[in-house]
Formats: C-alpha cells, structure tokens, sequence
C-alpha cells in the first residue's frame, strides 16, 4: 500500500510543485527554498538533531512552550524546527531568531525524505498534532529514528477518514514510539485505528500552555497611552467572507458608541490588500498597521496587516472575536485569549477546537453565537456591562489554568527516547 502511495504522490509532484508555484503569486513565501522542500539541506550540526515539526502559525505558537523545554532539558542537543507554510516558518524565525535552526518540511517521497534524513541525521523526531506521513515514518523506523505524536487529535470525520486506508495508516501509528493525545476521546479513536495501547495515553493538550509575551504587554501598553481613552475590540484570524460581515457589527455598534476602534486581523498575509479596499468601502476612516501610524480620533478600524503581533493587540482590546467561525472554516485558538483574561465570542464553526470550545462553554468563559446579529448584541452587552466582559474572561483564564500539564507529561516521556 505505501508503494502504491508514493507512486501517486511522484506522479502528482508536478502539480505540487505547479500549485506551491501559483501560491506564490500573492504569498512569494511559497516560491521561496522549494530545495529544502524536497529534502536539500545542509547538515545543521554536529551536536544531536531534535527534530520538531510543526505545519503552520498555530502548530508553532502550540509547540512553544515545548521547544521551550526541550531546548532548557538538552541543551546540549541542536533543536530543528520544520513548517509547511511561510506563515508559519515567519513566525518560527521570529520566536527564535538565533537559538533554533528552521527549514521546510519535505515532501513525503522516498527520495526527499531520504535525503533530508541523511542530511539532518536526526536523533528524534517530534510531530505536532496530526501529521501522518507513511514514507517518513517507514524511514525514520529504517533508520531507528524514534518518532512521537504530540498533541495529537483526531476528529470522527478523520476516523472515519483513515478507517478507509486502515492498511497504510495502522503500520505508521506501530511505528510510532509514543503518541501523546490530547483527549480521551482522541485515545479512543487512534486506538480504534490500531495505535498500540502501551506506546500512547493522554497528554493534554498543550495549547493550554499558553504563555504571553513580554514584549506584547509592553506594547500593547505603549499603544493604549498613545492611542487613548477609547472602547477597543479586535477581530481576530478572519478568514474570506467574514470581514465584511464584521464591518458590518461594527458599523451597528458605533451608532451607540461613535468612537469604538476595531481591530481587524485578517488571517492570511494574501488577503490584506482585497481587505483594506473592504474597509475603505466602509467610508469609515481607516489606518493600516503596515504604515506604521496609530489611528486617530476620527479613524474608527485599525487593519493589522502584519505578522506576529496578535497577542499584542488582543493585549490592546478590551474583547474579542475569533475569526474562521462565522465560516465553515472551523475556527482558531480560544486560548489565547484566554490568557489575557479577554472576553471572547466565536462563530458556530468551531470544530478544530471541539475539545476546548466544549469545556470553555461550560464554564460560561466563552459566548458562541449564531450570526452576526447575536454578535452585535453581545458586544452591546459587553460594552454597556464591561464587568460581564470581565467576569467572562476570568472564567476563561481559569480554564486555561486548571487544563495545563502538557509539557511536563510529554517530557517524561522523552526521557527514554531522546537519549538513544
């Protein structure tokens, strides 16, 4: 069955490649060291190799912490960190810009994977989430090359996915040395797709440990003195169709509050021109992040087309809305939020965060709506009513608190494995 695999995916690298190509029209990043994402790489050390891989933004703000730990446990050993986004490699580069070595992850063909391996000579390696690769993993076992799933998830949709190709998948999950999941739930379904019930358990989740820059409160406080005394709410990760509908509960919300400053944060880099003429559609005055000016009493939407600052401005906001819900793109993280304390409202589309969406319901630290219209009457809330906002974010922070332990258990558990 892998042989099968890697004779679709050769025949289908062309228009990989020509896809990775057309990408970089509007995002050049793709068009950038596509070498190494067919396994040319320099040797990055002569100390051992812990590799990390981690796909995009949220998988590298997710890993943190562990690279954090891992770097302070061993460090005698050279940390490498892949990604398959732009995105998301920008982001590596500017957590670590000196301490940690970064290149593209390869596509999973014999002879990519292979080069890469004997280039990098890895003494481990560490996948984010749920990236099941049958070349590499085969390889990495040729090559005695330990192999551990962190964080790892699995919905039913994907279950019942893989359960159609149980003869590729179930050897890549046998060679897997531990895997760690995020839920029970989780467990149970890489167990009913043959994980091996003594090399896996539950983990958490290591999104829970999320930490807060220093740097985004230090600005975010820099900002609010110069910016003044204003309501701010930020609209964050947004994904095509969603901004104009969030313009448009801004626009409701100003009639109550005529000096309400909106922060939107589009999602992808791509889409922060065809967003920018959105706001201007507005007739509302608006200040670009990239032109590095601080919007003024009379401009009511502050687009932040930039890289790696939202901690920062949900830092600034006073609540916020967490963008690829009101599209059926399944959402993005609740948690940072969480760890300012921020109130935070959702779209119905959330099933990439179940799990957490499910315990912050819960707790009542979250507010899911249906529409746009329930967003404006939340806000109105919110903004008439800030101790609600308050007492909203606190509930999510204690959540964020109480669900944390990730690390330390996946440490343990590397014990035995990154020494070998």
């Amino acid at each position: 069955m892998r042989h099968l695999y890697s004779l679709l995916f050769y025949v289908l690298l062309p228009f990989i490649l020509l896809r990775l190509w057309w990408r970089g029209i509007k995002s050049p990043g793709y068009r950038e060291r596509i070498g190494e994402r067919l396994g040319d790489v320099s040797r990055i050390s002569d100390s051992p190799v812990i590799w990390l891989h981690a796909v995009s933004v949220g998988e590298t703000m997710a890993a943190k912490p562990l690279i954090d730990a891992l770097m302070t446990r061993y460090p005698e050993h050279q940390l490498l960190v892949t990604n398959t986004t732009p995105t998301g490699s920008a982001q590596l580069q500017r957590l670590y810009p000196e301490c940690v070595q970064h290149c593209y992850f390869p596509y999973d063909v014999p002879h990519a994977i292979e080069r890469f391996l004997d280039n990098i000579k890895p003494a481990i390696l560490i996948v984010m989430e749920t990236e099941l690769w049958p070349n590499l993993y085969h390889q990495c076992s040729e090559n005695t090359i330990p192999i551990v799933l962190a964080n790892a998830r699995l919905s039913e949709k994907s279950l019942r996915g893989y359960q159609k190709v149980t003869s590729l998948v179930k050897p890549l999950l046998n060679q897997i040395a531990y895997l760690g999941a995020q839920s029970e739930q989780d467990l149970d379904r890489f167990h009913q797709l043959g994980a091996i019930k003594d090399n896996s358990g539950v983990a958490g989740n290591l999104k829970y440990q999320m930490m807060v820059p220093d740097d985004a409160l230090k600005g975010a406080t820099k900002i609010k003195k110069e910016v003044g005394q204003r309501p701010i709410w930020i609209a964050a990760s947004t994904h095509q169709g969603e901004d104009e509908l969030l313009l448009a509960v801004h626009q409701e919300l100003m009639e109550s509050y005529p000096n309400l400053l909106m922060l939107l944060v589009p999602r992808h880099p791509e889409r922060f021109k065809d967003v920018a003429k959105l706001c201007d559609e507005t007739g509302l005055g608006v200040v670009r992040r990239s032109q590095r000016q601080l919007p003024a009493v009379t401009e009511s939407i502050w687009l932040i087309d930039s890289m790696g600052e939202l901690m920062m401005f949900y830092a600034l906001a006073e609540f916020a809305f967490i963008g690829g819900s009101l599209v059926k793109t399944g959402g993005h993280n609740p948690l940072e939020p969480a760890a300012l304390l921020l109130a935070c409202a959702t779209g119905p589309h959330t099933f990439n965060f179940a799990d957490i969406m499910s315990t912050l319901l819960a707790k009542n630290a979250i507010k899911q709506v249906e529409n746009e219209a329930e967003l404006v009457k939340f806000f109105l809330t919110w903004l008439e009513q800030p101790d609600l906002a308050r007492k909203t974010g606190e509930a999510a922070y204690q959540v964020l608190q109480k669900n944390q332990g990730a690390v330390e258990h996946l440490m343990q558990q590397l014990e035995g494995l990154v020494e070998q």
